[in-house]
């Protein structure tokens, strides 16, 4: 009599399981539901923007603003008129909360997450005034002779200790936050960010070089020019700026580069080339194109004995959607992240072949959405 193999999932994890997934989809459904309605969907993006100064808004109205963008993003890309009304009319309405001075530091920063984590581009007019701003940045900072710099060098202190040591994850804790702060005050505080000497902000001053916003450029390199005054530029710092000057298409921001890697050099700093571990491809699955012009790649890789899989979402007229890089335990479970991609192909795999490649270590490669 053969034994019935005994899953290895406790029916009360899996419950739990179901029952989390399901609650998700309930959610999902309802901000479906609230993009087409607009009016709706405009008090909850001023109840969120209207936040008092020092105090931060509720969770689940910033969820359901998050996966109600969400909603609206996916229907306009996909043709429905319900997405672009619903972005059009929250966007209008958060200018006219600007322009009537009625949207806080706060709401602001609360907005501007929901929009980034939803995939939407931010809206220029989310940022409030610099007056209002610089207040309320003075509120946070301690003592009596307050400063929107010490301010700002508390943010910076808060942050590394949320954070932790993922750089990838400091990037996309500023990526939530800059464009709800003011022109000057982005400025300002990636310079601090980029001059500070922990080192987890020395890899991020270099991605904030190609970053779309000037003001974060700006004070990118104006802060590793701070760090290289300071003596505390690294070698590999400096190779890295040498391989993104080829990148950066700010004529500005490249002029002023090379004048900081040539005074770098001069002063013995030399340029450390990073080596890459080479990373063997074991098998490669795709996606057709869906209806939305989205396609999904899923890579496996191993090096020695360990193995990762890379997942690739590809979207046209956007580029890479999303891209990570998670670790395996074993080939079954690297297996198992293919599945979803090959039962789209009718398991037609496009590539099963060994060869080596160079893969970047990093973990995340970019983050433009938070998967559910």
């Amino acid at each position: 009599m053969v034994k019935k193999k005994k899953s290895s999932t406790p029916p009360t994890s899996q419950a739990n399981s179901d029952s989390n997934r399901l609650f998700h989809e309930m959610k999902v459904e309802a901000a479906r539901a609230l993009a087409m309605d607009p009016q709706n969907v405009l008090a909850l993006a001023q109840a969120i923007a209207s936040t008092a100064t020092g105090s931060d808004p509720e969770d689940e109205l910033c969820e359901l603003l998050t996966l109600t963008l969400d909603q609206a993003r996916m229907a306009q890309e996909s043709g429905q008129r319900f997405g672009t009304e619903c972005l059009d009319a929250v966007s209008r309405h958060l200018a006219a909360l600007s322009g009537k001075n009625a949207l806080t530091l706060g709401g602001g920063i609360a907005i501007t997450r929901c929009y980034v984590r939803a995939g939407v581009p931010v809206p220029e007019h989310l940022a409030p005034d610099e007056h209002t701003a610089m207040e309320a940045a003075s509120s946070l900072s301690i003592g009596e002779d307050a400063h929107p710099e010490a301010a700002f060098a508390t943010i910076l202190d808060e942050v590394i200790t949320a954070v932790g040591d993922d750089p990838s994850m400091l990037h996309q804790t500023f990526a939530e936050v800059l464009p709800g702060i003011p022109v000057v005050g982005r400025r300002m505080l990636c310079r601090l960010a980029a001059t500070n000497p922990d080192w987890r902000f020395e890899p991020l001053a270099c991605a904030w070089l190609l970053d779309p916003s000037e003001p974060v450029r700006s004070g990118a390199i104006e802060g590793l020019g701070d760090r290289l005054a300071a003596g505390i530029l690294s070698a590999q710092a400096l190779g890295r700026l040498a391989i993104l000057k080829t990148w950066i298409v700010d004529k500005s921001v490249r002029r002023r580069l090379d004048t900081l890697v040539r005074h770098a050099i001069r002063s013995g700093i030399a340029p450390d080339q990073e080596t890459v571990s080479p990373y063997r491809i074991v098998g490669c699955v795709s996606s057709p194109i869906d209806g939305a012009g989205a396609q999904s790649l899923a890579i496996a890789l191993q090096k020695g004995r360990t193995r990762s899989i890379a997942l690739i979402l590809l979207k046209q007229e956007f580029g890479i959607k999303d891209a990570y890089i998670a670790p395996c335990a074993s080939a079954a479970s690297c297996n198992r992240f293919q599945v979803p991609v090959r039962m789209a192909t009718s398991r037609r795999t496009i590539c099963r072949q060994s060869w080596t490649s160079h893969w970047p270590t990093a973990s995340r490669t970019t983050r433009t959405r938070h998967p559910a």
